[in-house]
């Protein structure tokens, strides 16, 4: 989220784990993936296990619920539009993709109740990747 420009969330190495990207799955996500795999593993096999773009979703923003995203914006004071997609949302109302991400980090890292299952789950998977 924010991140116009690479669309990606990189996930730091810790406890030993090597670096990992994960992009959006949209145009510039796959740009970025082919521009990272030829420039830092030469188009190495091992390139496509550690650069990797979402499966399922075209954006990151996609793995964060309806209902949870409701509850974000409400908490900035906005009002969320069912009918139109999160983006959507957060470019309406002008303020940042950073702030918005910012208070999704801070509600996940505190594990509030404001965070759905379906979106913790999302969210899980993402730690599953980072840890295989």
């Amino acid at each position: 989220m924010g991140d116009n420009s690479a669309k990606s969330l990189i996930l730091e190495p810790r406890s030993g784990l090597e670096t990992k990207i994960l992009l959006d799955n949209d145009k510039q996500g796959k740009a970025v993936a082919n521009r990272l795999r030829k420039s830092f593993f030469e188009n190495d096999e091992k390139a496509f296990k550690k650069v990797v773009l979402l499966h399922d979703k075209t954006g990151i923003e996609e793995l964060i619920s309806k209902a949870t995203a409701k509850k974000l914006l409400e908490q900035l004071g906005i009002k969320y539009n069912a009918n139109e997609t999160l983006i959507q949302n957060i470019e309406k109302s002008k303020i940042s993709k950073i702030i918005f991400a910012k208070t999704f980090y801070d509600q996940h890292i505190n594990n509030s109740q404001s965070l759905d299952k379906v979106t913790c789950n999302n969210f899980n998977k993402i730690n599953d990747f980072a840890k295989n």
